[in-house]
Protein backbone atom coordinates (compact mmCIF):
# COMPACT_ATOMS: atom_id res chain seq x y z
CA UNK A 1 0.00 0.00 0.00
CA UNK A 2 1.19 3.58 -0.79
CA UNK A 3 1.26 6.56 1.14
CA UNK A 4 -1.31 8.11 -0.72
CA UNK A 5 -3.89 5.06 -0.06
CA UNK A 6 -2.39 5.01 3.64
CA UNK A 7 -3.38 8.72 3.93
CA UNK A 8 -6.48 8.36 2.24
CA UNK A 9 -7.50 5.76 5.30
CA UNK A 10 -6.43 8.19 7.67
CA UNK A 11 -8.77 11.08 6.04
CA UNK A 12 -11.47 8.69 6.06
CA UNK A 13 -11.79 8.06 9.34
CA UNK A 14 -11.00 11.65 10.62
CA UNK A 15 -14.17 12.50 8.34
CA UNK A 16 -15.93 10.33 9.87
CA UNK A 17 -15.61 11.84 13.24
CA UNK A 18 -15.33 15.45 12.14
CA UNK A 19 -11.61 16.18 12.64
CA UNK A 20 -8.52 16.21 10.71
CA UNK A 21 -6.02 13.81 9.57
CA UNK A 22 -3.26 14.90 12.36
CA UNK A 23 -5.89 14.71 15.16
CA UNK A 24 -6.66 10.94 14.01
CA UNK A 25 -2.53 10.52 14.08
CA UNK A 26 -2.06 12.44 17.14
CA UNK A 27 -5.11 10.17 18.74
CA UNK A 28 -2.92 6.83 18.01
CA UNK A 29 -0.13 8.51 19.80
CA UNK A 30 -1.87 9.48 22.51
CA UNK A 31 -3.68 6.24 23.00
CA UNK A 32 -0.46 4.28 22.87
CA UNK A 33 1.30 6.37 25.48
CA UNK A 34 -2.11 5.58 27.65
CA UNK A 35 -1.58 2.03 26.76
CA UNK A 36 1.70 1.67 27.88
CA UNK A 37 0.19 3.51 31.12
CA UNK A 38 -3.02 1.74 31.47
CA UNK A 39 -4.32 -0.12 34.75
CA UNK A 40 -6.63 -2.10 32.33
CA UNK A 41 -5.52 -5.09 31.66
CA UNK A 42 -8.37 -5.42 28.59
CA UNK A 43 -6.12 -2.26 27.36
CA UNK A 44 -3.14 -3.29 27.64
CA UNK A 45 -3.75 -6.24 26.11
CA UNK A 46 -5.33 -4.47 22.94
CA UNK A 47 -2.93 -2.48 22.46
CA UNK A 48 0.10 -5.02 23.02
CA UNK A 49 -1.67 -7.34 19.96
CA UNK A 50 -0.86 -4.59 17.69
CA UNK A 51 2.67 -5.08 16.38
CA UNK A 52 5.49 -2.50 17.24
CA UNK A 53 6.27 -1.59 13.69
CA UNK A 54 2.67 -1.66 12.49
CA UNK A 55 1.96 1.57 10.01
CA UNK A 56 -0.50 4.28 11.32
CA UNK A 57 -2.89 2.76 9.16
CA UNK A 58 -2.80 -0.53 10.75
CA UNK A 59 -3.75 1.08 13.75
CA UNK A 60 -6.34 2.68 12.27
CA UNK A 61 -8.03 0.09 10.76
CA UNK A 62 -7.74 -1.88 14.14
CA UNK A 63 -9.22 0.98 16.03
CA UNK A 64 -11.42 2.27 13.38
Amino acid sequence: MNKTEENGWILRVADQHGVDGEAVLGGIREAFAAAQQSENSEARAFWASIPEDASELDVVLRVG
